[in-house]
């Protein structure tokens, strides 16, 4: 760490308080969160040596296991308090290996914070594994510490003895940070010193909960295109703070699928999806070290792999506020690279009272439709392919859709960017998902809609004069033609 960032340590330790009111220790807590020891309240001198107690009465002193993904969790809810008894009782999380989680409704502020940080598993040979969740509707939050005093006159003896415990506190949390630099980075111990103690800096959206490795818990399924997702999956997953999407319109960003012995790989950009000189992007389904199958990234960089764990909250914007995530749906693996793929639709959104939220805020169309809820339902590219649409049906859609006013820039049976594109506006118009293909139901629609239309053009067309074949030739030098060819006139 360097001097600067001590300095502001120091400057900010030496103004600290113990609140009167202790917190409340208790076994057990949010079975949704998987709580074990439950902390409720201002933390003040001597929770620690609680927790402490707890687990080796429990005797689960020595039962974190990353590998066999065992352990004991704290749940915490906790306004701040006492900030050198916060760094006591991230101490004792880290030497037993206790993960920390955050519930719905509750609250880990000020000094919580750092205990909540330091939440994981042993694992082999020293290591420790990061494990800390955080509900949607939770609130995770981080200042300097402060000190409020009643107005009044000081010695000089008193301001030594204040020099004295932020002395002893930095040395405290320098030491606890020493050989731990994954509990919490350094660019985060910045934000929070440089929030004033009567601020605070919050964990609120994707990209800050990505960014600082803390796991979104539970997130439910996207309502929106899988392009959307895609780019979203890509972005989250590359850790840009603040990753821009707007490349990416008027493009597919998934290039293709590729499957085989089971393994599912959707395919993104080759190269630079974040600009000029980045990563391409995949995102593949396969066997992990264990021999199970799920989702992982890949950012190839040349013909080098650069493999990455994957999570659902990836699928969501990263600038989307943690409160507006979904709740609703828990899809496998399977079915989220399958969503990703095109052969499953999205979940019907959750209705979110906000205004002018994006497609990726759960205001698209659903997955499956409900006729008796006016739902309509979400077209895959599998939902076009069993139409089966020939040559001819496929020249009635595009003509179909430039008579209602959406230009596919040609008649030709090849349903393109630009027809896809004609699809987009027309099912935006119309309310319908927007996925640039059709099932049976919009393809209905839009033939009823385009009738009226459509007749008006065939009785044009049966007015006109009628063209036949003609042959056209040039006669010769000696009389004979040459140069024959068929028009039509």
């Amino acid at each position: 760490m360097n001097f600067r960032l001590f300095a502001m340590l120091l400057i900010g330790l030496a103004l600290q308080h113990t609140p009167s009111k202790a917190a409340d220790i208790t076994l057990g807590g949010d079975a949704l969160m998987d709580c074990d020891i439950s902390l409720d309240g201002p933390i003040v001198a001597g929770d620690a040596d609680k927790i402490r107690t707890i687990m080796v009465e429990n005797d689960w002193w020595n039962l974190s296991n990353w590998i066999l993904q065992r352990g004991k969790t704290l749940c915490l809810n906790s306004p701040g308090g006492s900030f050198p008894e916060g760094i006591k009782i991230a101490d004792v999380i880290d030497q037993y290996g206790i993960k920390t989680a955050i519930g719905a409704g509750k609250v880990c502020e000020s000094a919580c914070s750092i205990a909540f940080m330091a939440g994981g598993l042993k694992g082999y040979e020293g290591t420790y594994f990061i494990d800390r969740r955080l509900h949607p509707r939770g609130r995770l939050g981080f200042h300097a510490p402060g000190l409020v005093v009643p107005d009044g006159e000081y010695n000089s003896k008193s301001v030594t003895d204040a020099y004295e415990v932020a002395i002893q506190s930095t040395r405290e949390i320098l030491k606890f940070l020493q050989y731990r630099e994954n509990r919490i980075p350094e660019d985060l111990l910045i934000e929070m010193l440089g929030t004033p103690p009567g601020d605070m800096f919050h964990i609120d959206t994707v990209t800050k909960a990505v960014t600082w490795k803390i796991e979104i818990t539970p997130v439910g399924n996207p309502s929106f295109d899988r392009r959307e997702a895609a780019i979203n999956a890509c972005a989250n997953g590359a850790g840009w703070m603040a990753p821009s999407t707007s490349s990416f319109a008027g493009r597919d960003f998934i290039r293709g699928v590729a499957r085989k012995d089971g393994n599912v790989t959707v395919l993104g950009p080759t190269d630079g999806f974040l600009g000029e000189g980045t990563y391409g992007c995949n995102v593949v389904y396969g066997k992990d070290q264990s021999g199970e199958f799920v989702v992982s990234m890949d950012f190839p960089s040349g013909a080098a792999p650069f493999p990455k764990d994957f999570e659902k909250v990836y699928l969501f914007a990263p600038d989307l506020p943690l409160a507006e995530l979904p709740l609703e749906g828990d899809w496998s693996d399977k079915q989220i690279i399958e969503y990703l793929a095109g052969t499953l639709s999205p979940a019907r959104p959750a209705v979110i009272e906000t205004a002018a939220l994006r497609p990726s805020q759960a205001v698209a169309p659903p997955a499956q439709g409900s006729p008796e809820m006016g739902i309509p339902a979400f077209a895959t590219e599998a939902d076009e392919a069993a139409l089966a649409l020939d040559r001819d049906t496929r020249r009635d859609v595009q003509r179909r859709l430039s008579l209602v006013g959406f230009d596919t820039k040609g008649v030709d049976g090849a349903l393109g960017p630009n027809s896809r594109a004609a699809i987009r506006a027309w099912q935006q118009s119309k309310g319908f998902p927007v996925s640039g293909y059709l099932n049976e139901a919009q393809k209905t629609a839009l033939f009823s809609d385009s009738q009226e239309r459509y007749e008006d053009w065939q009785e044009q067309q049966a007015k006109a004069p009628k063209k036949r074949r003609v042959r056209v030739c040039q006669r010769g030098p000696l009389g004979l033609l040459v140069n024959c060819r068929t028009e039509w006139r």
